[in-house]
C-alpha cells in the first residue's frame, strides 16, 4: 500500500489530496477498527497521506508572475552543487522570491533545478541567481551571487577540510572516492569512476543511501565495542551518523536513512509500517522539496519492498535475499524506466560485486579517519573497484518492451516465490529446517 501511494505521489498527485486520502483512511478504521494491524496499517496511511499532500503543496514551484519574464531568482541551496562535464554546476533550490527584468518583485514557491557557472554555494546559502527559467522546470544562471551565507557554512567547511587533510596521503584516485562517499563529490567535480559506474548501471552504489549510512553505523559500532548496552550503543551512534549525514549536506537517501534509524533507537518496539510513515511525515517537515526527488523516491519504494519481503520470507536467508532482491527490483523498475528513460542489465552482473567491495571500503575508510590504519588498503580495494567497472563488457539498454517482459518475468517470480511448498523446500535444503 506504501509503494502505492508513493507511485500515486510522484505520477498522479491530485489522487492523494487530503480529503480524500482523510475518507479513505475513515473507512478503512471503520471496517478494520478491530484489528490491531489493520489499525496500525491505517494510522500509517493516513500519516503518509497528508504529509505527502503537504510535501506535493509546497515542493511545487510556481511564480505569481509570467516565468517568461523571470529574470532574478532569490533562493535557498538545497544541496551542495555537483559540477558536470561542462565545468558548470547543478544543484536544486528552494524558491523564495522573484524579480523581473524591470525590478518588480514576485512571490515564488516550490523547488527548481539550477544550471549555474561553477560556484562556492554550499547547501542552505541562500542566493541570488540572475538568468531565466527555460522549460521543464530548469533556471539557467548566468550569474551567482551569495547573499546570506548558511550558519553551518563554516562548520561544514572546515570538517570538510580536515576530512580531506586525513586523505591527503591517498592517491588521487582513492582520495576522490572516498570523498565521494563520505561527502558526496570529488575535487572540483572530477570523479573519474562515476562515468564508469553508469555505463555499468551501478552509479546507484556510489549515490549516499542508506546502505552507506548501516555501513558507516557498523563500523562507528565496532569501535564502540565497551559498550555492552545495545540500546545504549545505539543512542551513541546517532552522533556519527548525524555527523556523516551532515558532511554530505542529509541528501534526501541519507536523511531517510538518518530519520529511521534515529526513530529506531528511540522507539525500538515500533513496527516497521509506523517507522516508515513517520520518517516520511518528518521528511515532509524537514524538507519537502526533496522528498518526491529521484533518489528519495528509488530510496522509499526499495525500503517499503524490502520490509514486504522479510516480512514474507523472514525464516530462511537464501530464500529471503533472492525475495528482496524481486522486490526491490519490481517496486523500482516503473519508476526507473519513466524517469531514465531505460534499464541496463549489466547492472544485475555488476551490483553484486560493486556493492561488496563498496561496503568494504566505506567500513574501513570510516575507522581509517580516526585511527593511525595503513591506507594501503584503501588504495587495493580502489584498484579492484576500478578492475570491475573497466571491464569490457557493452551494455544492454533495455526499452520498454523489454523492460515490461523483465518486470512481468521479476513479478511472477516474485509470486513462484511465496508458494510456501517452493520455499519449505528450499529453506528444507538450504537451512535445514
Amino acid at each position: 500500500m506504501f509503494i502505492v501511494v508513493i507511485y500515486s505521489a510522484v505520477f498522479f498527485p491530485v489522487s492523494i489530496a487530503p480529503g480524500l486520502g482523510v475518507c479513505v483512511v475513515a473507512v478503512l478504521l471503520l471496517t478494520t477498527l478491530f484489528s490491531d494491524r489493520a489499525f496500525l496499517a491505517s494510522i500509517s496511511l493516513l500519516i503518509v497521506v497528508v504529509s505527502a499532500s503537504y510535501a506535493l503543496e509546497v515542493s511545487t514551484f510556481s511564480v505569481s508572475i509570467c516565468e517568461a519574464d523571470v529574470s532574478v531568482l532569490g533562493c535557498r541551496v538545497l544541496r551542495d552543487p555537483s559540477f558536470l562535464p561542462s565545468r558548470s554546476s547543478s544543484f536544486p533550490v528552494a524558491a523564495l522570491w522573484v524579480e523581473d527584468g524591470q525590478g518588480r518583485l514576485a512571490s515564488a514557491k516550490g523547488s527548481i533545478h539550477v544550471i549555474s557557472p561553477s560556484t562556492e554555494l554550499y547547501a542552505w546559502d541562500e542566493a541570488l541567481l540572475y538568468g531565466r527559467i527555460v522549460d521543464d522546470g530548469l533556471f539557467v544562471a548566468d550569474r551567482v551571487f551569495l547573499s546570506s551565507p548558511s550558519v553551518f557554512r563554516s562548520l561544514r567547511k572546515n570538517l570538510c577540510a580536515l576530512v580531506a587533510g586525513r586523505l591527503s596521503s591517498l592517491s588521487d584516485g582513492t582520495s576522490e572516492l572516498a570523498l565521494r562517499l563520505l561527502m558526496a563529490y570529488g575535487y572540483d567535480g572530477a570523479f573519474a569512476i562515476s562515468d564508469m559506474a553508469r555505463k555499468k548501471g551501478v552509479s546507484h552504489v556510489l549515490a549516499l543511501s542508506g546502505m552507506h549510512l548501516e555501513i558507516v553505523a557498523s563500523a562507528a559500532g565496532s569501535m564502540l565495542f565497551f559498550v555492552r548496552d545495545r540500546k545504549r550503543k545505539n543512542m551513541l551512534l546517532i552522533v556519527p551518523l548525524f555527523m556523516f549525514s551532515f558532511l554530505s549536506a542529509f541528501g534526501p537517501s541519507l536523511l531517510r536513512a538518518f530519520i529511521s534509524r534515529a526513530l529506531r533507537s528511540l522507539f525500538p518496539s515500533s513496527g516497521w509500517e509506523l517507522n516508515l510513515s513517520c520518517t516520511f511525515a518528518l521528511h515532509a517537515v524537514l524538507s519537502p522539496c526533496s522528498l518526491f526527488s529521484a533518489g528519495s523516491v528509488l530510496s522509499y519504494l526499495s525500503i517499503a519492498a524490502m520490509h514486504s519481503a522479510i516480512r514474507t520470507h523472514g525464516g530462511c536467508r537464501p530464500v529471503r535475499s533472492v525475495a528482496i532482491t524481486a522486490s526491490c527490483l519490481a517496486a523500482t523498475m516503473p519508476y526507473s524506466f519513466v524517469t531514465f528513460g531505460s534499464y541496463s542489465l549489466l547492472a544485475f552482473a555488476f551490483s553484486p560485486a560493486m556493492s561488496f567491495l563498496v561496503r568494504i571500503f566505506l567500513g574501513y575508510l570510516t575507522i581509517f579517519l580516526f585511527l593511525p590504519l595503513p591506507g594501503t588498503v584503501l588504495e587495493i580495494l580502489y584498484f579492484l573497484i576500478h578492475l570491475v567497472l573497466s571491464a569490457d563488457i557493452e551494455d544492454i539498454p533495455l526499452g520498454f518492451a523489454e523492460s515490461y517482459a523483465v518486470l512481468l518475468f521479476v513479478i511472477a517470480t516474485c509470486r513462484l516465490a511465496t508458494s510456501k511448498k517452493i520455499e519449505n523446500a528450499i529453506s528444507s535444503h538450504l537451512c535445514g529446517t
